[in-house]
C-alpha cells in the first residue's frame, strides 16, 4: 500500500524537492525515535544487571564480613588455650604432676582437633562450591555407615541411640561426603541440646532410598532464622552465644544435593530440632 502510494504521488508530480526532503525529515525523525527507545530499553537492562549485580557484591561483602568475625573469634579461643597450656607445660613443666601434664596435652589435642574441624569444613564448602568435588562413589553396607556415626563421638557415645532397619542393605554413596554430613548433623544436635539429654539417629533403606533422622531436644531454630541456614557462616539469634562456625547447615545442605537427595528441616524453639535425609541408594540414581 505505500509503494502505490508513493506511485500515485509520483504519477501526479506531488513528490517535489520540498516534499522528499519533508519525508526524509519525517523518516529520519522515526529512525531517531526507534534508536532513543533502544538506547533506553538497554539502558533498563544495563540498569537492571548493575542492580542485581550491585546485590550479589553486597552478599558477598557480607559474607566477608560474617567469615572473618566467626573465624576470627573460634580460631581465636583454641590458638589461647594450646597458647597457655604450652606456657604452663614449659614454665612449670618439671613440677607438674603427671595428671596435671596430661589434661594440658588433652586441652592441646583437642584445640588443634577443632582447628582442623573448622579448615577441613571450609576447604570442603569451597570445594563443593564451586564443582571442584568429584563424587566417588561406593556400595558400602548400612552397618558400615552406622559405624561412621559414632566415629569421633566417643565422648557423647552414651548420648547417642542409634535405630536402623536393615543392616544387611547396600547404599551407593562417597564415603567422604556422608561422613562429613553425619559429623555436622550429630555435633549440631549434641552441642545445641543439654548434656543430658538423647540425640535419636535413625537409619533406613526403603525402596530406592536411604532415610537417615537426627532430632534432638535442644533450643530449636526460630522461624525467621530456619530460611537462612543455608547461608555459610549464618548462624540463628539463639546461638550466638554457643561456639560454632555457621558451616554446618550449609555444607550438609550443599553434600545432600550433590549427592541427589532431599532434606527436610522440622525446628521449634525450645523443643528441638529434627532434621531428615532422603539419599538415593542406587548409583544410577546418584550419579543421574
Amino acid at each position: 500500500q505505500t509503494a502505490t502510494g508513493l506511485l500515485w504521488i509520483a504519477s501526479r508530480k506531488l513528490l517535489t524537492p520540498g516534499v522528499c526532503r519533508g519525508m526524509r525529515g519525517i523518516a529520519d525523525a522515526i529512525a531517531r525515535g526507534i534508536q532513543r527507545l533502544q538506547d533506553e530499553e538497554t539502558l533498563r537492562k544495563q540498569s537492571a544487571e548493575l542492580a542485581q549485580l550491585n546485590i550479589e557484591l553486597k552478599e558477598l561483602a557480607d559474607l566477608k564480613d560474617r567469615f572473618v568475625a566467626v573465624t576470627s573469634h573460634e580460631f581465636r579461643t583454641p590458638l589461647t588455650v594450646i597458647l597457655s597450656s604450652t606456657e604452663l607445660l614449659e614454665r612449670y613443666g618439671t613440677s607438674l604432676t603427671e595428671d596435671k601434664k596430661r589434661q594440658h596435652s588433652i586441652k592441646i589435642r583437642k584445640s588443634i582437633q577443632q582447628l582442623q574441624q573448622m579448615l577441613e569444613e571450609v576447604l570442603i564448602l569451597g570445594r563443593v562450591e564451586s564443582g571442584k568435588w568429584q563424587l566417588q562413589l561406593q556400595r558400602i553396607p548400612l552397618a558400615k555407615l552406622i559405624k561412621d556415626i559414632t566415629k569421633g563421638f566417643h565422648e557423647s557415645l552414651a548420648r547417642l541411640q542409634i535405630v536402623c532397619g536393615e543392616t544387611d542393605s547396600d547404599v551407593w554413596i562417597d564415603q567422604q561426603l556422608w561422613r562429613q554430613i553425619v559429623f555436622s548433623l550429630v555435633s549440631n544436635a549434641l552441642k545445641f541440646s543439654p548434656e543430658e539429654q538423647p540425640v535419636q539417629i535413625t537409619l533406613d533403606a526403603i525402596d530406592d532410598s536411604l532415610i537417615v533422622t537426627v532430632e534432638d531436644h535442644g533450643i530449636g531454630i526460630p522461624l525467621d532464622d530456619q530460611a537462612r541456614l543455608g547461608e555459610p557462616f549464618y548462624r540463628g539469634r539463639n546461638a550466638r552465644d554457643i561456639s560454632g562456625t555457621g558451616l554446618g547447615f550449609a555444607i550438609v545442605q550443599r553434600c545432600v544435593g550433590l549427592l541427589g537427595g532431599a532434606i527436610e528441616l522440622q525446628s521449634q524453639p525450645e523443643q528441638g530440632t529434627r532434621i531428615t535425609l532422603r539419599l538415593p541408594r542406587h548409583e544410577h540414581a546418584t550419579r543421574g
